[in-house]
């Protein structure tokens, strides 16, 4: 039989008891080093080891639970990692925030504006300078409240009020931000209230926000007999002129409209000749309130004199319909003004008099009133008392006419019924 040869044309020995030793020696060798690589592996993936913490310092191997942290545009921009910068110009100043594209274009409080910028640099791909910067003009009046919308959109917060409501609905119109918008328009129309409604007509004019201004002005119509004399002149002229001349205007009387627009003068130092006069025209005005009279006539003398006797005749003048307003009661409105002027000029003024014993009703507007007769031109004055002197000696004859008039009565009755009883032919002193 032919012996058996390896490839190599050897024959095949028999093993040895070295061989043996060999091969358990390495199995014992290949075991050490699948515990060793396996226990390396271990330690590399602990948390000492990925933080470079050396071995030993066991206090920062422990596996602890990370605080969890949100990206916000106010952070350190490098760490917060930003990758985007928003350069905001009002004209007169730029302003910088380094904001994150993520935070801006996803979730329920994103920027259709900002979404549709960045999809518009990133779908061009013959751009080759692609900035990470997006550059918005706006209003000076709504940059101031450009942190509020961000601080919205990061972090879902929001604080509106009167002050900031306005500016807040123009960005978010403006950034195509829909929840912030609904949220805006649901807060003021909830907000608006005889109250406040003429401070959202000043912040919608301020913003230039020509919606909402005119539907607060269409609310102001309705509610403005209850409007705060301090709160009234917030309201812009142009509006205000609008509002008076309006045939919807919910106002009880010319008296009270009379009232409103003094308050509204009083509040505001823009008021020019062609705006008094607009505002205290016959037309607007036809009559006024006789404790408001007076002021009218002292603030036109001294600021607007010919707006006193301008009109198409002389009844429709500001100084014809203020004189009678004046002198329509003239026993209570004119009485204590005049004594406090002569007293006041024939330096007979008592400083321990007081406001109730000096004037008749003891109302305090009668020491306003008395102010505004002191200043008062002397042909104005000389008016008003010829007016009064007429008014009280019509009704003086008024009165007259009627007593003569029941002792006619009272005569012919009594010629009828003589059988009846006697009535003294000159009763009660007539003549």
């Amino acid at each position: 039989m032919s012996s058996t040869k390896n490839r190599f044309g050897k024959k095949p020995t028999r093993q040895t008891s070295a061989s043996s030793c060999d091969s358990k020696s390495k199995k014992e060798e290949a075991s050490y080093l699948e515990s060793f690589i396996k226990e390396k592996m271990n330690n590399l993936m602990s948390l000492g080891y990925a933080c470079g913490v050396a071995d030993g310092e066991s206090e920062y191997n422990k596996v602890v639970e990370d605080e969890e942290v949100k990206i916000t545009w106010r952070m350190d921009p490098i760490r917060s990692k930003s990758d985007w910068v928003l350069v905001v110009k009002d004209g007169r100043q730029n302003y910088i925030y380094h904001v994150h594209q993520s935070s801006l274009v996803y979730g329920q409080r994103k920027s259709g504006f900002f979404l549709k910028k960045f999809d518009e640099i990133y779908a061009d791909s013959n751009r080759v300078d692609k900035k990470p910067i997006t550059e918005v003009l706006i209003d000076a009046s709504v940059a101031p409240f450009i942190p509020m919308m961000l601080d919205y959109v990061y972090e879902d917060k929001l604080d509106l009020t009167i002050s900031n409501a306005a500016a807040l609905r123009k960005l978010s119109n403006q950034f195509d931000i829909r929840t912030l918008y609904a949220l805006v328009s649901s807060f003021i129309q909830q907000d608006i209230t005889f109250n406040t409604v003429a401070g959202y007509i000043e912040q919608a004019d301020v913003v230039n926000d020509k919606e909402l201004s005119k539907v607060c002005v269409m609310m102001a119509l309705q509610l403005f007999n209850k409007i705060p004399d301090n709160e009234i002149s917030k309201i812009p002229i142009d509006k205000m002129q609008n509002l008076v001349a309006d045939q919807k205007l919910n106002v009880s009387t010319p008296e009270r409209l009379s009232q409103r627009i003094a308050a509204y003068i009083k509040g505001r130092n823009d008021i020019d000749h062609e705006t008094f006069y607009f505002l205290t025209h016959a037309n607007i005005l036809p009559s006024f309130h006789p404790k408001e009279a007076m002021w009218y006539l002292s603030y036109a003398s001294k600021n607007f004199p010919s707006t006193l006797t301008e009109g198409e005749d002389r009844e429709s003048t500001l100084q014809y319909r203020c004189v009678v307003a004046v002198t329509k009661n003239w026993q209570e409105n004119l009485l204590g003004p005049v004594e406090s002027a002569v007293k006041r000029t024939s330096g007979s003024f008592d400083s321990e008099d007081n406001q109730g014993r000096l004037f008749r009703d003891g109302d305090s507007s009668n020491d306003e009133r008395a102010r505004d007769y002191m200043i008062l031109p002397d042909e104005i004055k000389v008016d008003i008392l010829q007016m009064a002197l007429l008014k009280s000696n019509s009704g003086f004859m008024g009165k007259v006419n009627m007593k003569r008039q029941s002792r006619s009565e009272v005569t012919s009755t009594s010629r009828a019924h003589k059988d009846v009883r006697e009535i003294p032919q000159r009763a009660a002193g007539f003549y």
